[in-house]
């Protein structure tokens, strides 16, 4: 993937940033990643402000998949060239936890849902909010409810969605209740 320094310091009107504007809130300047004799990324500048909404397009091979890889961490530090600055600060992750500690999150277009489980369960899938060791469902199923309604969506998140050829069938399940292990 290639972009030019003028282009991606463009705002998305095609204006540059008036000289007072403020710092981008992600700054990717000189990236480089090579995967053997492929050379994925070259010389990569961008920049994003805080609010603005980008789309990462291109062919297949641009090197689309590689950008975010490097951005979520799975590409650590050290295995590319250039910066990836966040708020001002030089990141260095070296895996994706560290990413996403940072606030830096990225949803893949190919979404691993696991369709037994709830809405709520599949939100925070990896990411469990539990206290002592134990899911706080309670709070699960809020914070979900209040991810869904951020986006114009009034689905209950304690919903199974389950998926039988063309047809989709629901089933509203308690968690709490519900052991993984008995196949309710």
């Amino acid at each position: 993937m290639k972009a030019s320094s003028e282009a991606a310091s463009e705002s998305g009107d095609g204006q540059r940033p008036s000289p007072g504007a403020s710092a981008p809130t992600v700054a990717i300047r000189g990236l480089s990643k090579r995967y053997g004799g492929v050379q994925a990324l070259v010389d990569m500048h961008l920049e994003v402000g805080r609010g603005h909404v980008h789309a990462v397009v291109g062919e297949n091979g641009a090197g689309k998949s590689t950008l975010m890889k490097i951005l979520s961490g799975v590409h650590p530090y050290g295995t590319y060239s250039g910066e990836v600055v966040f708020d001002g600060e030089l990141c260095s992750f070296s895996g994706i936890r560290d990413s996403e500690a940072r606030g830096v999150v990225i949803i893949h277009q190919e979404l691993a849902l696991v369709p037994q489980l709830s809405i709520a369960e599949n939100l925070f899938l990896g990411n469990e909010i539990a206290q002592r060791g134990m899911i706080d469902w309670n709070r699960t199923n809020h914070e979900a409810e209040q991810h869904l309604r951020r986006v114009g969506l009034r689905e209950n998140p304690t919903i199974a969605r389950v998926s039988s050829g063309s047809a989709s069938s629901s089933s509203s399940r308690s968690p709490r209740h519900c052991p993984r292990r008995s196949g309710c």
